[in-house]
């Protein structure tokens, strides 16, 4: 596949700007983490939420490290180049972004039912993750993921739960994770093989400079994501 220069330099630009924001929130957190873990020992336990948040962001980047080797070994067309080979690919990659996902159902489910449910949105999300991650067929993944994804539709609505209940910062601070969440959703929906094609056909646009325009999409979501999570 020729792809023009510049469309590649701009492409690595925004895949740059998002893993260097999913590295340096990580970073924030697990130092956040480790600084009010030293200060306030006796409170220790509640301050794990910042490695957790740490821990999310870094696997998004690693989950998005892997999506990327499968585009490019797939030419960013799953439609005709899809292989088992880069099924593994994508994979790996689908499974670090749903793990994520899967510690923010979990965290959440602590936050409004505080545990009285028994945590069972997280362990069944968990587990059809994991049939989905060990189903050799990608139509039989599809399907053992496609309740996990979903199922993410919990943490949208866990966030204006959270803001219609509070006030104040804590309100605010909800909002800012809700709106990044949506905006992070646009994003990844846009990499969908069926909405992608659509997007070619109305706009022209080559799928790298889609891609790269979800990245910058996903950018802003990420941003406020981290704002709200603060």
């Amino acid at each position: 596949m020729e792809i023009d220069t510049t469309i590649l330099i701009f492409y690595f630009i925004a895949l740059g700007v998002l893993l260097g924001c999913y590295i340096i929130f990580g970073l924030f957190f697990i130092r956040k983490f480790y600084v009010m873990n030293k200060e306030h020992e006796s409170t220790r336990e509640k301050y794990y939420i910042f490695l957790i948040y740490g821990l999310c962001f870094f696997f998004l980047c690693i989950g998005r490290i892997f999506y990327t080797i499968f585009d490019f070994a797939t030419e960013f067309n799953v439609s005709e180049n899809m292989t088992s080979e880069n099924l593994i690919m994508w994979k790996i990659g689908n499974g670090f972004q749903l793990v994520t996902l899967g510690l923010l159902i979990g965290l959440l489910e602590k936050r409004i039912l505080h545990g009285r449910d028994k945590y069972l949105l997280f362990f069944i999300y968990i587990t059809f993750v994991s049939l989905g991650m060990i189903a050799t067929d990608l139509l039989l993944a599809t399907f053992f993921l496609f309740l996990p994804t979903i199922m993410v539709l919990y943490i949208p609505i866990a966030y204006i739960y959270i803001a219609i209940k509070s006030d104040g910062i804590i309100r605010k601070r909800a909002l800012l994770a809700l709106f990044g969440f949506i905006i992070l959703f646009v994003g990844s929906l846009m990499l969908n093989e069926y909405i992608l094609i659509v997007i070619v056909n109305m706009t022209g646009l080559d799928r790298i400079q889609i891609h790269a325009i979800s990245h910058i999409i996903k950018c802003v979501g990420v941003i406020l994501i981290f704002l709200g999570f603060q």
